[in-house]
């Protein structure tokens, strides 16, 4: 698997079963914003890089132009008009031939000679390409055969006076010789044009290539941005309508209600905490029912009780009215064994008469057993007496 494709199975959720615990929920929300946010920028900064550098490479092409090209277009153009001058001057020489108006022609001709050899040396101090290097050298050549061998020597024969013989130079010498370095002179400008129309469709084929590529990084941007955008809002929605859901079930009641919170972020903390209230909630209402079903239970064994007591109550009212009845009964037989005590009492107080009596009777009685007493120990030692005679006598 590809970079690319792993970072879009993570992040866009591709062949997940299930898009509601996709692995984009694995990452907090905020990580995810902030990684939204450092992709737009990241995307933003390279856009900005490109535009930039498409900026420069232009900037750094018109100065190449300008300065390799346009600049030095600028002096040879200079140069090749100084050099027509100077030969126009020379014409007016022909028709003004006085000595003071030939001198300061010349001296005209001659500031302009350096002129053109100064404008030269700063041409050659510029990037030169090989081509160009090349018609430089056949222009500078041209030139130098121009001023040394057409044009001095026409002045010193201007100067001399010797107009004719001048005459016949220029029209015969000077002409061809500058004819020629202004055919050189043509062939420089015209390759500076050309090389100057290079870099111009260089530089337009480069900002044509950063723009066409500006657009599709901002289209394709805007493309991620979007999908990565419509994942994160739907991973949040979906995480947060389950957590509504599930807090409206718990609010009605239902405490059935799977919660599936398999990510990290902060809407599956909210539904891991939901679940874990939930299991409490259960946990308590199971706590409450058993609770219940011990009050109900407890009750039904309460009222039983109390009807057992209240049997129980009826059957002790209906003793007590039998005891209260008992009562009277005891009362009466109380009464009538206090008649009969009293009737005893009197019986009694007979009776300890007839004790007393029968106690001096008893006396006397026991005096009589004592004298039997006496009188059977007597009679004892009498038989005695006789057991021992008669014991003898059969011994005799």
């Amino acid at each position: 698997m590809s970079h690319i494709e792993y970072v879009t199975e993570y992040f866009f959720c591709i062949h997940h079963p299930n898009p509601q615990v996709a692995s984009m929920n694995q990452l907090k929300i905020s990580t995810r914003i902030a990684i939204l946010i450092a992709f737009m920028a990241l995307i933003t900064f390279g856009i900005g890089w490109m535009g930039l550098n498409a900026a420069s490479l232009s900037n750094n092409a018109l100065r190449s132009t300008y300065n390799d090209q346009m600049v030095p277009v600028g002096d040879v153009s200079t140069i090749q008009r100084l050099v027509v001058t100077n030969l126009l001057d020379t014409s007016l020489v022909f028709m003004v031939p006085k000595p003071e108006f030939v001198d300061g022609q010349i001296a005209k001709i001659e500031q302009r000679i350096g002129e053109v050899t100064a404008l030269w040396k700063k041409y050659l101090a510029t990037n030169l390409a090989d081509e160009e290097k090349k018609l430089a050298s056949q222009f500078e050549k041209s030139r130098g055969i121009f001023v040394n061998e057409g044009l001095r020597p026409l002045l010193a024969e201007m100067k001399a006076g010797n107009m004719d013989s001048a005459r016949d130079m220029a029209m015969k010498k000077v002409a061809p010789l500058f004819q020629q370095a202004m055919k050189d002179s043509d062939a420089l400008i015209k390759f500076q044009y050309t090389l100057a129309t290079n870099n111009f469709e260089e530089s337009n084929a480069i900002f044509e290539n950063r723009r066409n590529l500006s657009i599709a990084a901002l289209v394709l941007s805007a493309l991620a941005a979007a999908i990565f955008g419509w994942f994160l809002i739907r991973g949040i929605k979906q995480s947060i309508d389950q957590a509504v859901v599930v807090s409206r079930a718990v609010a009605s009641g239902d405490l059935t209600k799977s919660i599936d919170s398999v990510g990290k972020d902060e809407v599956s903390e909210v539904l891991k905490a939901l679940a874990e209230m939930q299991g409490n909630l259960t946990q308590i209402v199971s706590r409450v029912r058993l609770g219940a079903d011990a009050v109900s239970t407890a009750s039904a064994e309460i009222a039983q009780g109390n009807h057992d007591l209240s049997a129980r109550t009826e059957s002790q009212a209906s003793s007590l009215e039998e005891t209260a009845a008992s009562m009277e009964e005891l009362s009466s037989t109380v009464r009538l064994n206090a008649d009969n005590a009293q009737a005893g009492n009197q019986l009694a107080q007979s009776a300890s008469s007839v004790a007393v009596q029968g106690g001096e009777v008893v006396s006397q009685v026991v005096d009589t057993m004592k004298g039997i007493n006496d009188s059977s120990r007597k009679i004892a030692d009498i038989i005695s007496v006789i057991d021992g005679i008669a014991f003898q006598t059969n011994i005799l």
